[in-house]
C-alpha cells in the first residue's frame, strides 16, 4: 500500500543515527553497507535497528537507531497497528548538499517498521499474500506437469501407432519363413542393402572402358614426350603412372586432362602427383567421373 492509504508516523531525525553512502557502495549489498555505516557509528552496527534506501541518482542512505529507543518513541507517540509506516520527520541538514532535490523521495523509503517492528496487520497481510502467491505457483506448476504427461502420453501413442503401421508395411513386403529366424525388419534391411550392392555392381558394369581411352587420347597433347607405366580404369576412374621430362610437363599433361568426354560420362582430374627424379619426372593422375554426368 501506499502512504496515500495507509497513515505514517514520524520520528524525530536527531533520534537517528545517520550516513549516506557513495554509488560504489550500491553494489556492496546490506552487510558490506552496514560495516561502511559503522565506522561513523559510536556503537556496532548489530546493535541497531537498521533502514535504508537508494539515492536516485545513485548511492544509498542508512539510517540507524537502537531498539530499546524505537520502542520507548513507538509507546510515547501512542502509535496504533494501523500505522504501517514510521518515517523520519525530515533529512538532517548535513545530508541536504548530497540528496538535493531527491531528499523527499528518499526520506518515504525510510520505513522503520520492518523485520520485529513489522505491524502485525501489515505482517498477516504479507503472509497471505506470499500464501496465495505460493499457491498459486503449485497451482501453475501442476497445471504443467498435466499438460507435459499428457504431451507424453501422446506422443508414445503416435509412436507406438507408426511402428505397427510400419510393422504392417513390412509384413506386405516379406512374409514369415520359417527357415529364416531373423525378425521381419532385420531381413528387410538385409535386402535393401542386396540390392543396393546390386546395383553398384550393375552401374559398374556399365563402365565403357573403350570411350575413356578414346577421350583421354583425344585430349592427349601430341608434342609431349611421355611414358605411361599403368593404365588402371576401374569403376569409371582412371588412373595412370608414368614420367615425362620436367614437373612443367607433368603439370602440362594435368592441365591438358582436366576434364575428358568419355561417351556416357565425364571425368575430371583429381590434384597431381608428381615428383622430380633423376630418370625426370614421375607422375600418378587420376580421373574421377563427374558427379551427376553418368547416365
Amino acid at each position: 500500500m501506499t502512504d496515500a492509504v495507509v497513515p505514517a508516523g514520524t520520528i524525530p531525525p536527531q533520534l537517528l543515527y545517520w550516513c549516506c553512502l557513495p554509488r560504489e557502495a550500491a553494489a556492496l549489498g546490506p552487510v558490506g553497507q552496514d560495516y561502511r555505516f559503522e565506522r561513523v557509528l559510536p556503537v556496532p552496527v548489530e546493535s541497531l535497528h537498521i533502514v535504508r534506501a537508494p539515492i536516485p541518482g545513485g548511492g544509498v542512505v542508512m539510517a540507524g537507531i537502537e531498539p530499546d529507543r524505537l520502542r520507548s518513541h513507538l509507546a510515547q507517540a501512542g502509535l496504533t497497528p494501523d500505522i504501517w509506516n514510521l518515517l523520519p520527520e525530515r533529512i538532517p541538514e548535513h545530508l541536504h548538499g548530497h540528496l538535493g532535490s531527491d531528499g523527499e523521495v528518499v526520506r518515504r523509503g525510510l520505513n522503520l517498521l520492518h523485520g520485529p517492528f513489522e505491524p502485525q496487520p501489515r505482517r498477516r497481510q504479507r503472509l497471505v499474500t506470499i500464501g496465495i502467491l505460493q499457491g498459486l505457483g503449485v497451482l501453475v506448476t501442476l497445471l504443467l506437469v498435466i499438460g507435459t504427461e499428457r504431451r507424453v502420453a501422446h506422443t508414445d501413442a503416435a509412436v507406438a501407432l507408426m511402428r505397427q503401421q510400419q510393422a504392417d508395411v513390412i509384413a506386405t513386403v516379406l512374409q514369415p519363413d520359417p527357415a529364416n529366424p531373423l525378425p521381419l525388419p532385420v531381413r528387410l534391411l538385409a535386402e535393401v542393402r542386396r540390392l543396393e550392392q546390386v546395383s553398384a555392381g550393375a552401374r559398374a558394369a556399365t563402365v565403357d572402358t573403350v570411350a575413356i581411352m578414346r577421350g583421354l587420347w583425344l585430349k592427349w597433347p601430341r608434342d609431349l614426350r611421355a611414358q605411361v607405366d599403368s593404365l588402371i580404369i576401374d569403376q569409371g576412374r582412371a588412373t595412370f603412372r608414368g614420367r615425362v621430362p620436367t614437373l612443367a610437363d607433368a603439370e602440362r599433361l594435368a592441365a591438358a586432362l582436366a576434364e575428358v568426354d568419355a561417351g556416357r560420362q565425364r571425368l575430371r582430374a583429381e590434384p597431381l602427383q608428381a615428383q622430380q627424379t633423376d630418370q625426370g619426372a614421375s607422375f600418378v593422375l587420376t580421373l574421377a567421373p563427374v558427379a551427376g554426368a553418368a547416365p
